[in-house]
C-alpha cells in the first residue's frame, strides 16, 4: 500500500509512518504525470496498481489519467476541508450520473 495525497510531503509521511507505508506528497490531482513517475521510478507493475479515491474530480481522474483501475469510495468523513468541499460541489453532478447509469456498484453487490 502506498499513500498518494494532494497535501504536503511533510503531513501525508506523518499517516504513511504511521501506517508503515510508503508515500507520495503534493500529487496534484487530478493530473497524472507525479504518479506515472511516482509508479515508473519505484519500478511498479502499473498492473498491480489500484487507486481508492472518494473524489471523482481528483482521484477517479488521476487513477484514469494514470491508466490504472479505480476504486471510488463514499467519504469517511462528514466535515470536508474547504478545497474538498470545493471539488464535491463539481463531483455532485457526475456523481448522480453515473448512479443513473448505475456505474456505482457497492461492495456488497460485487
Amino acid at each position: 500500500m502506498i499513500v498518494v495525497s494532494n497535501n504536503t510531503s511533510k503531513r501525508v509521511s506523518t499517516y504513511a509512518k504511521e501506517l508503515g507505508v510508503r508515500y507520495a506528497g503534493s500529487l496534484y490531482k487530478p493530473f497524472a504525470f507525479k504518479l506515472r513517475k511516482f509508479i515508473k521510478k519505484n519500478g511498479i507493475d502499473i498492473s498491480k496498481v489500484m487507486m481508492i479515491g472518494d473524489q471523482i474530480i481528483t482521484d477517479v481522474a488521476c487513477g484514469n489519467g494514470a491508466g490504472i483501475r479505480v476504486i471510488l469510495t463514499e467519504r469517511l468523513v462528514e466535515d470536508d476541508q474547504w478545497t474538498t468541499r470545493f471539488n464535491r460541489w463539481f463531483d455532485a453532478p457526475r456523481y448522480q450520473k453515473m448512479k443513473k447509469q448505475n456505474l456505482l456498484i457497492s461492495w456488497e453487490e460485487r
